[in-house]
């Protein structure tokens, strides 16, 4: 599939996220720390074989990111949207804004404090009650 402009955006804000030491790429030591946060559990050949997919050696570039994306299908876009939201702690049904916070503490991301995460909310949160629901989590991930 191909992607939008809008998906383009934001898993180009993903992979900044998830570039834990900022120098461009994902190394192996951030996709295992992301990937296992996400509930995972990847052995190092699990690693590396995501590696492989993504024709990457020592870390995976943006373009290459991008490119895993460019693959899924829907089924495995949905796997992965219900993975991301249970590791948010979604497991119950919703997220609220202390299951968001943990889950970026969990992988190290420092950018987001507490106003970051009530913009979040804002946008997210379509009925105003401080929890997302999965659809919401979907929605905001790939409108």
């Amino acid at each position: 599939m191909a992607l939008s402009s809008f998906e383009l955006s934001e898993f180009k804000s993903g992979f900044q996220l998830l570039d834990m030491d900022k120098n461009g790429k994902i190394d192996k030591n951030e996709l295992a720390t992301v990937m296992n946060a996400l509930g995972a559990n990847l052995s190092e050949d699990d690693v590396g074989d995501l590696m492989r997919v993504a024709r990457a050696k020592d870390a995976i570039s943006q373009d290459q990111f991008l490119g895993l994306f460019e693959h899924m299908d829907h089924e495995d876009t949905d796997e992965f949207v219900d993975a991301a939201f249970q590791a948010f702690g979604g497991a119950n049904g919703e997220l609220d804004k202390n299951a968001v916070k943990k889950f970026l503490q969990a992988i190290k991301v420092e950018e987001f404090d507490d106003g970051d995460i009530e913009e979040l909310f804002k946008i997210a949160d379509a009925d105003g009650d401080g929890k997302i629901g999965r659809e919401d989590f979907s929605k905001m991930l790939f409108v």
